[in-house]
């Protein structure tokens, strides 16, 4: 099970980080709309008055003091949509979900005690339809659905899922690297009072709404690349994580070497058919 989120930090950080789809030949998506309801703004502010890298340097400095923020949007890709909506802090507590057009959704959880993954019916199906699954695989896919995995929070094999807990030091980030920063000007969006900027890259447009008031928080990115697009909000700045244990009824522990991938009984839970204890 892997989910790339390469397009996705490319979007939360900006202009000059990695950048994703590049692949020749790609068909170009529609373009999304734009990350939320913005409406003229008729009083300057400090802020917007500022230049623009000067503004997104602020942006970074305030998400970087930050302890916890939600992150929630859509990333496209000319193969595959991929949503998401992970709510984290700086102390690895996370909550969220995620999916992909192409294979269904999953959804993670990560504290003090440990991280779960829990696929939904599609996710199962699609990953056993990716080769001819074996009888047993069948029928352990009858045990595992509805459940919590207990993964290794430093497992290689899921790396990928559980990058969209770390999504939260890419805002931090924020910078125009290359690109070519102009300052739009003062709007509002999703009820709050913001500065638009505008970064362009390689021909790829990046809008970032910064917060006038108060912090200058990122309120959303909203990139306008062809192969690319994505817009994402923010929100819940500084609010407290709470992740609740699964209860044992609903977990299956997946917790093991990465070069054992077999499924350890999880104490008061349930153990696949077939799997013998070692």
């Amino acid at each position: 099970m892997s989910l790339s989120v390469m397009s996705t930090a490319a979007l939360v950080a900006g202009c000059g980080t990695v950048r994703a789809g590049d692949e020749p030949g790609a068909s170009s998506p529609s373009p999304v709309r734009s990350a939320g309801t913005t409406t003229p703004a008729p009083s300057p502010s400090a802020l917007a008055a500022l230049d623009g890298a000067e503004i997104l340097r602020r942006s970074s400095a305030a998400m970087s003091r930050l302890d916890s923020y939600r992150i929630r949007g859509v990333i496209r890709s000319p193969d595959d949509t991929t949503t998401l909506n992970v709510f984290a802090d700086r102390q690895g507590m996370c909550t969220g979900t995620a999916g992909l057009s192409s294979k269904g959704e999953f959804e993670v959880l990560r504290n003090a005690r440990g991280s779960w993954v829990r696929p939904s019916k599609e996710f199962w199906q699609s990953t056993l339809a990716q080769r001819p699954a074996r009888p047993d695989e069948t029928r352990a896919q009858r045990y595992v659905e509805g459940k919590y995995l207990r993964i290794e929070r430093d497992d290689p094999r899921y790396e990928g899922v559980f990058a969209l807990c770390d999504l939260i030091e890419d805002a931090s980030q924020t910078r125009a690297g290359g690109g070519t920063v102009s300052t739009v000007g003062e709007t509002r969006i999703n009820g709050m009072d913001a500065v638009k900027l505008e970064i362009t890259d390689a021909g790829a447009v990046t809008a970032f709404h910064v917060a006038t008031t108060g912090e200058p928080h990122l309120l959303s990115t909203d990139r306008a690349d062809p192969e690319n697009p994505g817009q994402l909000n923010y929100s819940d700045f500084g609010e407290p994580v709470r992740v609740t244990t699964p209860p044992p009824e609903l977990t299956m522990d997946f917790a093991g070497p990465a070069e054992r991938p077999t499924v350890q009984p999880y104490p008061g839970g349930r153990r696949l058919p077939g799997k013998e204890e070692s």
